[in-house]
């Protein structure tokens, strides 16, 4: 006997909360669309956009940031493949040497040492994954 008390207090307490739809309809009567097209409501002056960013899958900053097309160091020719002379920015720091670490959803490189001069023997180079793994997005 006392569940069912509970259900119907919680009953009553829910159908008190929900607006009639009476209610729901004048609270939407002012409302315009063309009020919400150029700013949103909780700005109170409007300022005309300065920058705009459209991206789509058809461009191609999804493609590799660093490609065989482009002179790096500025010698006037192309850098084609890696050249350890170049210094590759990225996600990884160019002169710190990475372990793969882990396996499956855990698999990771990991940071063991620092370098001077971005070689790194039996280990992975920063600057070779910046090289390896960017994107033009990502850079």
């Amino acid at each position: 006997m006392k569940k069912i008390v509970i259900i119907f207090a919680i009953l009553f307490i829910i159908s008190a909360l929900i607006p009639s739809d009476r209610t729901m309809k004048s609270s939407f009567a002012n409302v315009e669309m063309g009020n919400y097209c150029y700013a949103p409501p909780s700005i109170a002056t409007t300022v005309p956009p300065l920058v705009m960013l459209v991206m789509g899958r058809d461009h191609k900053l999804y493609y590799e940031a660093y490609n065989d097309a482009s002179d790096l160091d500025g010698d006037g020719r192309l850098d084609v493949g890696y050249k350890h002379s170049i210094t590759y920015y990225g996600y990884f720091d160019p002169y710190k040497c990475y372990n793969y670490t882990g396996s499956g959803a855990n698999a990771k490189f990991v940071p063991v040492s620092v370098t001077t001069n971005k070689y790194c023997n039996g280990q992975w180079s920063g600057n070779f994954l910046n090289w390896l793994t960017m994107s033009r997005m990502d850079v």
